[in-house]
């Protein structure tokens, strides 16, 4: 539980530069169009049979869901990304949603999510006098 909350506050907070931001995609994918088309077509391969083996597409992000050695959690969290930054090509989108991907509900259901995970962050920092959590460190019941 604890390691969830770490691996939201690197990714999300930290994010790989070490600078506070909440756009920060999972830096695994490449952007480079010559490589990325088969890295993505072998990573929807890996959604689709996560979804055959539990019933769903959702994999829980941003914290590195493992997939047969590949980090699907990352690779999933990058989709949402981009879908929400408008760069995920719209066939790719198209076949997430037909494969029966979730975009993580409405922005502001993500919004609130994040928002809650950030006032436990800082009620942590206010307690502790610091923001560097544990790996095995809940808030209120929550991996931060």
């Amino acid at each position: 539980p604890d390691e969830q909350l770490s691996c939201w506050y690197n990714i999300t907070v930290k994010g790989p530069s070490g600078d506070a931001t909440r756009e920060t995609a999972p830096q695994s994918e490449s952007n480079d169009r010559s490589v990325s088309d088969e890295e993505w077509e072998e990573m929807f391969e890996l959604l689709l049979q996560f979804k055959t083996k539990n019933g769903h597409c959702h994999v829980h992000v941003p914290h590195s869901h493992i997939e047969q050695g590949r980090a699907l959690g990352n690779w999933v969290a990058t989709q949402q990304i981009e879908k929400r930054r408008g760069t995920l090509e719209q066939s790719r989108a198209d076949r997430l949603e037909q494969a029966g991907f979730l975009w993580n509900g409405t922005k502001a259901s993500s919004d609130k999510k994040w928002d809650a995970m950030f006032a436990l962050l800082l009620q942590f920092k206010t307690e502790k006098g610091h923001c560097d959590v544990r790996r095995n460190h809940t808030e209120q019941g929550r991996a931060l």
